[in-house]
């Protein structure tokens, strides 16, 4: 059921364009409430990546607490991954923005962020990257490029 018992009766007998409207204005206002409680969307105009990236790895500690063996799968795939191959690390790790900024992943974001600064990567390679995921991507991807951005220059500070 899309709406509760009393919203969906309080709704039932309503004129076809008015009921839209407040069944658009309900699932608008459902989907605020799940990315508040999710965490999914940051609504800080300036985010600081260093203390989301802190706070990221805490609760990905948590986590891990309860599922020790997925984080240990999980751990493995990703060095096995960015230890093997005849791609370099740096390239790896574009690549990883580049899916990060598709799939809307803050997190994602600020982990590989950091890990090409730490490769030595330039804030130019990053350009042309952003500019890929963009053309790929569309408005969404230029959102999300905006915050790799923001990112890198945070964190290229530090």
């Amino acid at each position: 059921m899309l709406l509760p018992p009393e919203k969906a009766n309080k709704y039932a007998f309503c004129s076809a364009p008015n009921s839209i409207s407040i069944l658009l204005t309900e699932v608008k206002d459902t989907f605020a409430t799940l990315r508040q409680m999710c965490g999914l969307f940051s609504r800080e105009a300036n985010m600081d990546w260093k203390d989301h990236n802190r706070d990221m790895r805490a609760k990905i500690r948590e986590m891990n607490k309860l599922i020790p063996e997925t984080a240990s799968g999980f751990g493995t795939l990703s060095k096995a991954v960015k230890d093997n191959g005849t791609l370099d690390f740096k390239t790896k790790e574009f690549i990883a923005v580049a899916i990060a900024i598709a799939d809307q992943c803050e997190p994602c974001i600020g982990f590989h962020i950091e890990a090409l600064n730490r490769s030595g990567a330039s804030r130019e390679e990053l350009a042309d990257v952003l500019a890929m995921s963009i053309q790929m991507g569309g408005g969404p991807a230029l959102m999300y490029a905006a915050k790799a951005l923001e990112a890198w220059d945070q964190l290229a500070t530090q």
